[in-house]
């Protein structure tokens, strides 16, 4: 008679015990997809001009649930309700409710402003005046605005995981910075206890006056070191710092202490130079928007207008500086204790050696026509021959287990996509796509092209992004100009990291655009200027008990898979 030495469950039963009892250790620190988001925007130096007007429709478009802004919100000296409301009320009135503001509809404030020094000229009989009634800075009107500090100028306002800490930099506002100087003022000894007291996940600054920037060699367009404050206190550290007062875009590390500085004064008045060269030593320049921005050691190269966007949630945040005509300049995230960030790039024949995107247009002045192999592809609303051209994209095969892929419900920060472009147009917007499609395919195989009827293709009024401003023209500065461009493509890369079928986009025309877009496909015989995904997510740490715990199971699993022990014979 022959009898094993394991009868109590099958060897099969028991694989599958110890491997469910794996799977739910580990599971448990899996980030979860559906963590609740804050997202809010970074304005600043903006007032009543067409940039800005072009710059709030932007930034408003992508749904932001609040705005902090960094200060110089309006430009006029005379302060009235009605100057204040053309510069500020007209853009952002569905975000404020304010006791002077006749275009601010808010029923909840979502508006924090800095105070700027052009702010301060329009103060009115006593210092900010005129501002103060005009956003009404108060714990009264505000519940989420914190009264400890006593002055509507500088307060604390805690909103989801971000505990945003608003500052006044000007040296006249001396109830706030004592005569200008900062250590020992009211301020920073209430900002110091605020910090200190803070249990929020992410603590962010905002004020005027840069604490580092090379805009200038001299003067408080340059860096500010009676506001270079350390921000920590108590054990508590502020991860980001946004700044304005210098119209550039800039971001700036101290290794230190890991904190973001980020100068953001681009929200619509012109834009400037950079006439010094890069922060070294202490704080360390990470990036500069100039007229060449691939190399952060150029120096004379001009800002365009734009804003900043976060994400935040528990696990991580997110920062995004876009150009006013949508281009993804520049990002960084930053992840909480306990998380980790990966990456992951796809581009036909990178070094992974991937190959599986795919990419064509379809024509309908050509309509039985496959371009699958064509170098350039192009979006148009009226091609050489009157009629429109639409271009279908997609990466396979990102989503899974193995080496550089993305795992199934990863908690996806920020994807971008990346085109080179080779014709210059007046935008493109681009939608998640909901029927497969195959690189042979034409206008007439799909059925008169791809509509953006939801069931095609994403609703037109719900496409993951919109770039150029359908503006007559080619400016780079507000449409798609010549070279690298970069699209936020993030909520389709979670849907499909959440389950959802990948079909890739549609990208088309802007109603009303001027001119087609075309650009490098991935057939290109470049192999560095393919379109190319690039995709931040977030994993889990796992804590040291459950590695043992998923060390001790996978022992076990093991034992289970050698050989069965010697049979024992009766």
């Amino acid at each position: 008679m022959t009898i094993y030495s394991r009868d109590l469950f099958s060897v099969e039963t028991q694989f599958v015990f110890v491997a469910v009892c794996i799977a739910s250790v580990l599971a448990g620190h899996r980030p979860g997809t559906l963590e609740a988001q804050e997202r809010f925007a970074i304005i600043g130096d903006f007032g009543d001009t067409t940039a800005a007007n072009n710059v709030a429709s932007r930034l408003t478009s992508m749904k932001p649930t609040w705005i902090a802004t960094v200060g110089d919100n309006i430009y006029t000296t005379g302060g009235t309700a009605a100057e204040f409301d053309a510069a500020i009320g007209v853009k952002y009135g569905p975000y404020i409710k304010g006791s002077a503001s006749v275009t601010g509809t808010a029923t909840t404030n979502n508006f924090y402003p800095s105070i700027g020094n052009h702010d301060i000229d329009a103060g009115g009989a006593s210092l900010a005046q005129n501002y103060n009634t005009y956003f009404n800075l108060t714990s009264g009107n505000d519940p989420a605005i914190s009264s400890s500090s006593g002055n509507p100028r500088y307060f604390d306002v805690v909103r989801g995981d971000v505990h945003l800490f608003v500052l006044s930099s000007d040296k006249r506002d001396t109830s706030a910075l004592g005569g200008g100087q900062a250590i020992g003022s009211p301020q920073r000894t209430w900002f110091n206890n605020a910090l200190a007291a803070s249990t929020s996940t992410w603590n962010v600054v905002a004020f005027h006056h840069p604490a580092y920037s090379t805009e200038s060699a001299s003067g408080d367009h340059a860096s500010n070191p009676y506001m270079q404050w350390g921000f920590s206190s108590g054990g508590q550290t502020a991860q980001v710092i946004f700044n304005g007062h210098a119209h550039t875009y800039e971001r700036t590390l101290t290794p230190a202490t890991g904190q973001q500085y980020v100068v953001e004064g681009t929200g619509g008045q012109s834009t400037a130079n950079f006439s010094q060269p890069p922060l070294s030593g202490t704080a360390v320049s990470q990036f500069r928007d100039t007229s060449n921005p691939s190399t952060i050691n150029a120096q004379g190269g001009k800002s365009y207008n734009g804003f900043t966007l976060v994400d935040a949630n528990s696990h991580y945040l997110v920062d995004r500086h876009y150009q006013l005509n949508g281009d993804l300049l520049d990002n960084f995230t930053l992840v909480s204790p306990g998380y980790a960030l990966q990456t992951a790039s796809f581009s036909n024949g990178n070094s992974i050696g991937y190959s599986d995107a795919h990419d064509t247009q379809i024509s309908l002045s050509s309509p039985s026509t496959s371009f699958g192999n064509f170098q350039t592809i192009t979006v148009d609303a009226a091609d050489a021959a009157g009629l429109q051209t639409q271009t279908l994209m997609r990466f396979d095969n990102i989503i899974g287990n193995g080496p550089s892929r993305i795992p199934l419900y990863s908690e996806v920060a920020l994807a971008t996509l990346t085109i080179d472009v080779t014709n210059p147009g007046s935008g493109l917007s681009v939608h998640q796509m909901f029927s497969s499609w195959e690189d042979n395919a034409t206008w007439n195989s799909l059925l008169n092209g791809v509509s953006t009827d939801g069931i095609e293709a994403a609703l037109a009024a719900n496409y993951d992004v919109t770039v150029g401003t359908a503006n007559s023209g080619e400016s780079a500065s507000t449409n798609v100009g010549l070279g690298t461009f970069s699209l936020d493509v993030t909520k389709s890369v979670q849907a499909w990291a959440n389950g959802s079928f990948n079909n890739g986009w549609l990208l088309t025309y802007l109603n009303g655009g001027t001119n087609g877009i075309g650009y490098r496909s991935s057939e290109d015989l470049n192999v560095s200027l393919r379109p190319r995904l690039d995709v931040t997510y977030i994993t889990a740490v796992p804590e040291p008990s459950s590695l043992i715990l998923a060390g001790l199971g996978i022992t076990n699993l093991l034992l289970f898979l050698r050989p069965l022990q010697k049979e024992r014979i009766l």
